[in-house]
């Protein structure tokens, strides 16, 4: 009987993990942005609002994650309940946010449309901007699979071994960096978010998940940029930089080393 339990245990504890694992996903990329940009009302292109609903997230995570932290109540129970409360939010303005993204989406196309039949030169430069988005999709899908680790990757470069493994596996203790006030710790912090949602610091290829789609963010941020600037030379020049970056720092790019993602920071400010 006991062996039964603990195999159909095991049973609904595999298929909730993958279940588990895009909530935890939605609570950084997402969830905290979409409610703060809703309840403040944000009107502008929908590839900005993703943006912003990423670097929100990050922040408004990281505040509750350091308060919770001094509190001593930085717990899977703890986050689990933020994440039901952020859920019921949504679930009840999900009419009044759903019109707010298709504002947002009908606005984006209105923009698009006026930027790209300007003229016939940025015409000709959208065009290109759609060439160098395929080649960008072409260096950009070996960062999503791996050559020789696949989908789940893990943390093995220097710097990036030593910060992620173990400073985001000190918040995930409930215990605050040694180096907390002389190394920004955005990005740590969030990155043990995963390890408490499931309430298990080893699993990094969840938590790499976040660096992997940096590069994509930045694409996202470059386009958001050209429409409200009303400049699509940005979008041009932006791709050409975004290839070389994946072609010439491979490694880097995707390794949670921060000087891929400090240019999705320059992009944002």
């Amino acid at each position: 009987m006991t062996h039964f339990m603990l195999t159909f245990f095991n049973l609904i504890y595999s298929k909730l993990f993958y279940l588990i694992l895009p909530i935890a996903l939605l609570q950084i990329f997402l969830v905290p942005g979409l409610i703060l940009n809703f309840f403040f009302k944000y009107k502008s292109n929908i590839f900005s609002l993703i943006l912003n609903c990423f670097v929100f997230s990050l922040v408004l995570n990281y505040f509750f994650i350091l308060i919770l932290t001094f509190l001593g109540l930085y717990k899977t129970y703890i986050i689990w309940l933020l994440i039901i409360v952020e859920f019921l939010i949504i679930f009840l303005f999900w009419k009044k946010i759903l019109n707010n993204l298709n504002n947002n989406f009908q606005n984006t196309k209105l923009l698009l449309e006026n930027l790209i039949n300007q003229n016939l030169i940025n015409k000709i430069i959208f065009y290109l901007c759609i060439f160098l988005s395929g080649i960008f999709i072409i260096y950009y899908i070996p960062f999503i699979k791996e050559e020789k680790l696949g989908f789940f990757q893990i943390f093995n470069l220097g710097d990036a071994l030593y910060t992620y493994s173990q400073q985001a596996f000190l918040w995930f203790q409930g215990e605050i960096p040694p180096s907390a006030f002389l190394k920004p710790q955005l990005w740590f912090s969030n990155v043990s978010l995963i390890y408490v949602i499931f309430n298990n610091g080893y699993l990094e290829p969840f938590s790499k998940i976040i660096f992997i789609l940096v590069p994509l963010y930045i694409f996202i941020g470059l386009i958001g940029l050209s429409i409200s600037s009303k400049n699509i030379l940005f979008l041009f020049s932006g791709i050409i930089g975004l290839n070389l970056i994946l072609t010439n720092t491979y490694a880097l790019s995707t390794s949670g080393y921060l000087e891929i993602p400090q240019i999705l920071g320059f992009l944002i400010f």
